[in-house]
This record gives C-alpha cells, sequence and structure tokens, in this order.
C-alpha cells in the first residue's frame, strides 16, 4: 500500500512516538517536538534556537509569526532542555560570536542513537562518543558540564532570580560573607541573576568591576544582563570601542591637571607680582618721607626719562606728546621708575624677585 504524501508535514522520528513519549514530561515532548520541527522540519541536523524562540515562536523581520513556539514559560524551556540533555536526547552546542566573543544563539541536535533502555535515566548514552563543544566525557558520553567552557547557555544567565527557597538564601548568605553588597546590587541592576551576582561577586570581583567598565562599549544580541554574566564569567578583553574612550578620558585627565597647573602658576606669579609691588611702595613712600639726596637723585633720574622721551615722541602730534608725557606723573608711572631706579644701582636696593614655583609648590596648590 502507497503512503499518501501529507502536504506541509515534519517528519516526526519513531524512537519519539513509539518509545521515549511514554518516559518524558510534557515540557519535554513539547520541547523535543520543536526542535523536530526546527531542524528536520527544514532539512536540518541541528539548528540555532534561543530559549526565547522556544517559549514564544519566531516572529518574521516584517512581523508575521513564523510559528507559536511550545508556549511554556522560558524557565520551563530552560528546565525541559536540561532534562533532555541530561538523558542524552538532546545535545546542545554554545556559540560566540568571532569577532567579539558575544554569546550567540546555541545551537541544537536530536540524538536519535540513545539507548532505548536508557531513556528515564540519568546515565543514558549519547550516540556519538565525542563530546560536544562545552562538554566533558564521562564514561563515554558527553555530559554537559557548566564548569566546562559553556557554563551557561547565553540566553540562560539573564533571568536566575526568584528560585532560591529560604534555606537556600539562608545557607547562601552564611557562604558570602564578606561579599560587596554594592557591587552585587550595581549587577543585578544590570540584569544579572540574583544567585549569579553573588556567586561572581565573591569570585572575582575585579573582573566584575572590569565587565561593568566594558557594559557601555558592549554590543550583545541577548540581553545585557546575559553579557555580563558570561563576560565576567569567561574574563572577556576589552570591547571595540573600550580603548579609544579610556583614551580620551585620560586625555581629558590631563588637560585638566595642565589646566589646573597652569591656573596655579597665574595665582603664583600674581601673588608675586602682589608681594613686589608692596615692596616698592613701602620703599617708595619712605624714600618720600627721607628726602634729601636720595629723593632729589631719584627726581632727576626721572626728569632725565622723560627728556629722553620727549626726543623720542617728537615726531607725534602734539596733543600725544602731552598725553605721553603727562604719564610720568601717574603714581604707578612713577613706582615702576622708582623700580628701574633703584635696580640700576641709582638708590635703595629692591629685595630679590621670590623664584618660579617648584614642583611641591604646584603639587600643594594642586591640592594633591
Amino acid at each position: 500500500m502507497t503512503r499518501a504524501l501529507i502536504p506541509n508535514s515534519t517528519q516526526v522520528p519513531d524512537i519519539i512516538l513509539d518509545h521515549w513519549m511514554a518516559d518524558l514530561s510534557g515540557a519535554e515532548l513539547k520541547v523535543l517536538l520543536y526542535v523536530a520541527r526546527r531542524t528536520y522540519g527544514f532539512g536540518k541536523d541541528s539548528d540555532n534556537i534561543s530559549l526565547n524562540q522556544m517559549a514564544s515562536g519566531i516572529r518574521r523581520r516584517d512581523g508575521t509569526q513564523l510559528d507559536r513556539g511550545t508556549g511554556l514559560s522560558r524557565s520551563g524551556v530552560k528546565t525541559a532542555c536540561n532534562g533532555l540533555i541530561e538523558r542524552g536526547i538532546l545535545v546542545r552546542r554554545n556559540n560566540r560570536c568571532e569577532d567579539s566573543q558575544e554569546c550567540e544563539e546555541s545551537t541544537y541536535r536530536l540524538n536519535l542513537f540513545t539507548s532505548v533502555t536508557g531513556v528515564g535515566q540519568k546515565k543514558a548514552y549519547v550516540g556519538p562518543k565525542k563530546a560536544q563543544a562545552g562538554q566533558k566525557s564521562a564514561a563515554g558520553r558527553p555530559v554537559t558540564d557548566r564548569g566546562v567552557g559553556q557554563k551557561a547557555a547565553p540566553q540562560e544567565t539573564a533571568q536566575e532570580t526568584g528560585q532560591e527557597t529560604a534555606a537556600g538564601e539562608g545557607s547562601s548568605r552564611e557562604a558570602e560573607s564578606g561579599v560587596d553588597a554594592a557591587l552585587v546590587e550595581e549587577l543585578i541592576g544590570h540584569g544579572v541573576g540574583g544567585s549569579a551576582a553573588k556567586r561572581l561577586a565573591k569570585e572575582k570581583p575585579e573582573v566584575c568591576r572590569r565587565c561593568l567598565e566594558y557594559l557601555p562599549y558592549a554590543k550583545f544580541k541577548s540581553s545585557k544582563g546575559a553579557w555580563l554574566a558570561n563576560a565576567i564569567r569567561d574574563e572577556y578583553g576589552p570591547p571595540q570601542g573600550y580603548e579609544k574612550a579610556k583614551a580620551q578620558k585620560e586625555r581629558g585627565r590631563q588637560e585638566a591637571r595642565r589646566a589646573h597647573e597652569r591656573k596655579a602658576l597665574q595665582k603664583h606669579g600674581l601673588a608675586i607680582r602682589e608681594e613686589k609691588t608692596t615692596r616698592l611702595r613701602a620703599a617708595y613712600q619712605q624714600l618720600e618721607e627721607a628726602g634729601g639726596e636720595a629723593l632729589r637723585a631719584f627726581n632727576e633720574y626721572v626728569e632725565g626719562e622723560r627728556t629722553r622721551t620727549r626726543r623720542i615722541v617728537h615726531h607725534l602730534s602734539f596733543a600725544r606728546q602731552v598725553e605721553v608725557l603727562a604719564d610720568f606723573d601717574r603714581p604707578e608711572r612713577r613706582l615702576q621708575l622708582f623700580e628701574a631706579w633703584a635696580n640700576s644701582g641709582g638708590g635703595m636696593p629692591c629685595e630679590p624677585v621670590t623664584p618660579p614655583p617648584t614642583a611641591d609648590v604646584l603639587s600643594s596648590a594642586s591640592g594633591r
């Protein structure tokens, strides 16, 4: 008898319906059939699938619904996947982007060579004896190990809160004494699960802080929390753009430091000029009060400078000549002339000028 061809259908291996279905939970069977649909239904042996796709389905770019998923919650899909992997029925490989090392959707495939008698047991035999990427071999079969390579599917790391019992939380708090609570809160605030945040903050606090600096420059396809948890766990290097931004920030700090030093120099120079002016005023006042030969010598020096200036500006207009010569009678101008006269040895010597500020002075002025 010739079998009728059913259009728009997916082949389901007999082993699923004849043997595995009796030992699987409803959630596990749903996930198993969804993977079969995404692989065998499209003529493929494996396919990249995320937990969100398994739970809620896939939408095309135009917004139309390709499928509705399993109808399970994301946590339910995660539990079912782990159960199928432990049984050896489902094989998962975690993927990373070659350029950014960012986690991508995991690749799933069915293992139809699982021993029938092993279904429903924890130590079921998985056909290929060679362990898959992110797995280690145990008794001739690959066993998913969160401590090797994959550690957690990239879609499984963001939402791990709300599933711990009160007893578990109590023992966890005792084991995590000394953990930086602020760091844990910051990780949780960025979407890392509570238990994962506490564990990572305890085991790798410096890596946590470094990856938090990377976060504004990271590009991720899953979620911010998932990327951050994986980045800390696998100790990612700096993402593209981080080093450039860091260099720009360092240049900004250097510019600010140089500006602060220039301001300190200007302030120090102003203080020197004010101190010098105060000394000059005091010396000039002393000269005027003392009078005598020294004052007469200074006045002769001023008249000599006035005569020399008159010869220089003779080509100017009469009004401009009067303006230039009248400048000699201003108190500030006379103080300048007094300084020049004193430094030339014509009268009371001025005290030496305070030397420029040293590095210690600048450091003190900068508050460092």
